[in-house]
């Protein structure tokens, strides 16, 4: 269903461990859990959209069609849809378990298209997801400008790319609300908090190395991630938009994720990616329409 909004709206979102998912309802009582992600794609599962009989057996014989109507939600428990004509594409895989967070499977993905269409109002001590039909006007905070890829005056996409400082050095990241990861029983003990995926922020492998070799005292947790074995690293402070926060956790991430893969849509290379575990000291006002992201600190 396609909705015009008039007034901010609280989205039924969960959050844990700084990660976020909105759970709609449809008009027919099926609660569907969405994670989102600003630096991911938008989707629904193919095996969701079955459930919900909005595929048929064509679909699901593999004479697929590439994207589908969102399902209509009630006014109590609503959210958008990725595009305007209220259509998501469709995943062709069954296994809902790829974007699994805190509290199981998941629906779908909604990612950096849904994060393009609305400002949206972050506040993750209070827990409030807050969707605005237009930017609010007031103090909105510290104004910090994203990198978004174009060509001949259009957007290619909306991956967006955020400037932070760590011990003085500039990086150019991901702005990434939804990266998380798996972490070991080793690492929970050692980073806190309740069970084991955590959002986290990411960093190149050569990066980590330097950091090593340059600051020995930085906390590390050796194959902290379950499954890759991948280390992390604590950083005691990042700058974002000139305010401080920290200590931030890093996790080791091969250099061709970010250098070669990613960075190919993005306005320049980054190195890495911000998540939840950094935003979450700030009240974010995230206006991806206009290229920009405000911060407050909580």
């Amino acid at each position: 269903m396609i909705r015009t909004l008039h007034e901010p709206y609280l989205l039924p979102a969960v959050f844990a461990n700084n990660t976020i998912s909105v759970e709609p309802v449809t008009t027919s009582g099926a609660r569907l859990r969405y994670y989102t992600d600003s630096g991911g794609d938008d989707w629904m599962y193919l095996s969701t959209a079955a459930s919900l009989r909005l595929v048929d057996g064509r679909d699901r014989r593999g004479e697929r069609r590439t994207s589908i109507q969102m399902p209509p939600f009630r006014d109590d428990a609503w959210i958008p849809s990725p595009n305007a004509d209220g259509s998501i594409m469709l995943n062709p895989t069954s296994d809902e378990l790829d974007d699994a967070g805190p509290q199981g499977p998941a629906a779908g993905l909604l990612g950096q298209s849904w994060f393009s269409r609305y400002p949206w109002e972050i506040d993750y001590s209070a827990e409030s997801f807050l969707l605005h039909p237009e930017l609010p006007a007031g103090d909105r905070g510290v104004a910090v400008p994203l990198g978004i890829a174009e060509s001949g005056g259009e957007r290619l996409n909306n991956f967006a790319r955020i400037r932070a400082t760590v011990s003085g050095e500039p990086l150019d990241l991901l702005l990434d609300t939804g990266a998380q990861t798996e972490l070991t029983p080793d690492a929970v003990a050692r980073i806190g908090g309740s069970g084991s995926i955590h959002a986290t922020s990411f960093v190149i492998s050569s990066i980590v190395a330097r950091w090593r070799s340059e600051q020995p005292d930085w906390p590390v947790v050796e194959k902290g991630e379950a499954g890759s074995g991948a280390t992390m690293i604590q950083v005691p402070s990042l700058q974002v938009g000139g305010l401080t926060t920290g200590p931030v956790w890093f996790t080791q991430r091969a250099d061709r994720n970010f250098l070669d893969y990613m960075s190919q849509w993005t306005d320049r290379t980054v190195v890495g990616a911000l998540g939840g575990n950094a935003l979450c000291s700030f009240r974010l006002l995230l206006d991806i329409p206009f290229g920009r992201l405000f911060l407050r600190p909580i």
